[in-house]
């Protein structure tokens, strides 16, 4: 599988996800693997930093990084960096900001894989409230396994494949009311 993430969220990251840096330049102290093939430009972060335009960093980091690799390719070779285990794709941004991994990441779920933020899950419980995604990457995920899915979580049923596919959990705070704790960011 491949995440995406931001740099403060290493530490959070389990064993069995390798993070791998795609910022042009890794902030002090990051001792892990660099990928410098998916990092934009100087010239591009330079334009980024005085005009803001998504449109046009969009245009340039597909035309210049994106549209020079091949997906098969570029995970056959971050798979030999991990050597073998799950990828995070991290670098600087929050998860909610526009940044160069939230293009590869969609560029990869375009080319037919998957590729989702990584986040914190919160250890589900009896009566919790979930919503699973239904973009057109995941819809076959519902017809084929959540047919009978019913949204509520039920004692004895396994999670842990159907958790990544989660984009929100809501539990119950009082009688009437659900508060949001977790939302998966894409």
């Amino acid at each position: 599988m491949i995440y995406t993430s931001y740099f403060p969220n290493i530490k959070k990251l389990p064993d069995n996800i390798v993070p791998i840096s795609i910022s042009r330049k890794a902030p002090p102290g990051y001792t892990g693997i660099e990928f410098k093939k998916l990092a934009p430009s100087y010239e591009l972060l330079s334009h980024w930093k005085e005009h803001h335009d998504e449109e046009y960093y969009t245009k340039t980091f597909t035309q210049e990084v994106l549209k020079k690799l091949s997906p098969i390719g570029l995970l056959s070779e971050l798979s030999t960096l991990a050597d073998g285990k799950d990828i995070c794709l991290i670098c600087y941004e929050k998860p909610e900001s526009f940044c160069h991994r939230h293009l590869i990441a969609k560029w990869l779920r375009g080319c037919g894989f998957d590729c989702i933020e990584w986040q914190e899950f919160p250890e589900l419980q009896i009566g919790d409230f979930i919503t699973i995604c239904n973009n057109t990457e995941m819809r076959y995920f519902l017809t084929d396994e959540f047919e009978q899915f019913d949204g509520i979580v039920h004692p004895d049923e396994d999670y842990e494949f159907k958790e990544r596919y989660i984009t929100e959990v809501w539990r119950q705070t009082s009688d009437s009311t659900f508060e949001k704790i977790f939302k998966r960011y894409k």
